[in-house]
């Protein structure tokens, strides 16, 4: 007699041979949804100056990488550890708590959001050299071309996408031209300086409309 209820279980799986078992535990990984991952950075003085950032899934991590040993080694081939916590005394020293934990990450698909890119230097820097995507708030378009003036980005060296969001009720389209020049100019003097990073493609939205997009590329000028 057939049951009339859905199959949850595949018990022969097991028995499979194991490079079949690799390629469903494969498919199965890759066809886990992009993450949304959130940095931020406090600044604490007391008894001393440091800062801690931390970094947070807005999904839960994919659960297929705690299912076995198996499927964990195979998770590892596609996602990348890093560390949710870090304490660092100055943009260059790393001290990770000794209960930090670390996060699985897909870098080609999932997103980092940062709320201001002056505190990119404090992220840490296994995580930094490979952010494909990011996401970064912006107060005031104004101002936003100042943050760019000092290349933080240019040490996101894998950057392929990059989206300014400019936050709700400020009005800030007025500075959009200058902001934007200045993001630019800032972009092509470390192009110069650096000839190998190559600018990442660029959006201005507000309110979900686009404002602006800026394509990326090699830098093609004389050094």
């Amino acid at each position: 007699m057939t049951s009339s209820s859905p199959t949850t279980s595949f018990e022969p799986f097991p028995r499979l041979p194991i490079e079949l078992r690799l390629k469903i535990w494969y498919f199965a990984l890759i066809s886990y949804p992009a993450q949304t991952f959130r940095l931020k950075t406090r600044k604490i003085w007391k008894p001393y100056k440091h800062h801690i950032t931390t970094i947070r899934a807005t999904a839960p991590q994919p659960a297929l990488a705690h299912a076995n040993k198996e499927a964990r080694l195979e998770a590892l081939e596609h996602f990348s550890q890093i560390p949710t916590t870090r304490v660092s005394y100055t943009s260059s020293a790393q001290n990770y708590p000794p209960d930090h934990k670390c996060a699985l990450v897909n870098f080609s698909i999932d997103v980092f959001t940062v709320e201001r890119i002056v505190d990119i230097p404090y992220y840490p820097l296994e995580s930094l050299k490979q952010i494909q995507l990011l996401r970064a708030m912006v107060k005031d378009l104004l101002f936003f071309g100042q943050d760019m003036e000092d290349s933080y980005l240019s040490q996101v060296d894998a950057l392929r996408e990059v989206e300014f969001t400019v936050l709700e009720g400020q009005d800030s389209r007025e500075h959009l031209e200058e902001g934007v020049e200045r993001m630019v100019d800032s972009f092509d003097r470390v192009r110069k300086e650096k000839p190998n990073w190559i600018f990442p493609k660029v959006k201005i939205v507000e309110d979900g409309v686009v404002l602006r997009v800026y394509e990326g590329g090699a830098w093609t000028g004389e050094v």
